[in-house]
């Protein structure tokens, strides 16, 4: 549902250490390494980061806003898209790349690319379990229905990031594929201004699952 209460009681009890290392561990705050010539590695803060940058402790409001991705979070759509990858492989976080071969005239490959695990989310199977469930439950019966489909297993997250300068940005990440077969697909959208995510990122992301999985002619 999308619910920031829900968020917030769950950042009071774990505090700034858990929520600081989880993120980490999702390569939050870290540049992914793509292929590009530039990238930014976003802001994972923490009790040392506050103390050393902000000169001053951390306090329960840092983790209410931590817990929701506001305050001194920041992550690109990069960044959102792995973790999303992340999630719905169970936990393996991929250096994403945008060349994966180069092939001469004849079509002989002279490069490729090799794939590389960055990190482990150390979760369980049963913490596993239940995001999936959660996730795809955004699709079913919550605030990303619009991307719903009866041939696909989609989980989904919608956001809406608060901005001093006008309006909010609007976040829609998720991942699809077919049942019974591993999720191929992970997406993040982001809109400038664009509101609450369900509204503007979320047909975005709509037509990016379509156009991935063509649905068949009736």
């Amino acid at each position: 549902w999308s619910c920031n209460v829900y968020f917030y009681n769950l950042g009071l009890r774990l505090g700034a250490d858990p929520l600081e290392s989880m993120a980490r561990a999702f390569r939050l705050g870290e540049k992914s390494g793509i292929d590009m010539p530039t990238e930014s590695s976003g802001l994972i803060p923490g009790r040392a980061w506050k103390k050393r940058v902000m000169r001053d402790g951390w306090f329960d409001g840092d983790s209410l806003n931590f817990c929701i991705g506001q305050g001194f979070v920041t992550a690109t759509p990069l960044q959102a898209a792995v973790l999303i990858a992340a999630v719905a492989n169970g936990g393996t976080v991929w250096r994403p790349f945008v060349v994966d071969r180069v092939s001469d005239v004849q079509g002989q490959p002279v490069y490729q690319t090799e794939p590389l695990a960055r990190g482990r989310v150390p979760l369980t199977d049963e913490v596993w379990a239940v995001l999936h469930r959660a996730m795809e439950g955004v699709v079913t019966i919550g605030s990303g229905r619009g991307v719903q489909r009866p041939d696909l297993l989609i989980g989904a997250k919608t956001g809406t990031a608060q901005n001093p300068h006008g309006e909010d940005h609007s976040w829609f990440t998720a991942y699809a594929g077919k049942p019974g077969e591993p999720a191929s697909l992970a997406l993040a959208v982001f809109v400038e201004n664009g509101g609450r995510g369900s509204v503007a990122a979320g047909p975005v992301a709509r037509e990016i699952i379509n156009a991935a999985f063509p649905k068949a002619h009736q």
